[in-house]
């Protein structure tokens, strides 16, 4: 973040590199955060499994935001060939 915050100082925040690395590191949080999620879920045990129990509700969250298109997996090949300079 500091980084990205001195990247928008300098006004460089939008070149090429920058845009690829901001979309690899959306994708790896949103890929960790749901694992995390997933992961509470499964120590929550059968209690978690109740539409009211709030652990439902947070998996249930953020695998939707996980699925959003800004943060698929997929997006790795783009910004990828982005920094090799294959796009």
């Amino acid at each position: 973040m500091t980084t990205h915050w001195h990247y928008a100082l300098a006004g460089t925040l939008r070149t090429e590199e920058r845009v690829a690395e901001s979309q690899q590191t959306g994708v790896w949080l949103a890929t960790t955060c749901a694992r995390a999620v997933t992961d509470c879920f499964t120590l929550g045990g059968g209690s978690a499994l109740c539409e009211t129990s709030p652990l439902q509700r947070r998996m249930r969250d953020m695998r939707a935001a996980a699925q959003h298109a800004t943060v698929q997996p997929r997006n790795y090949v783009s910004a990828g060939k982005q920094l090799l300079g294959a796009a």
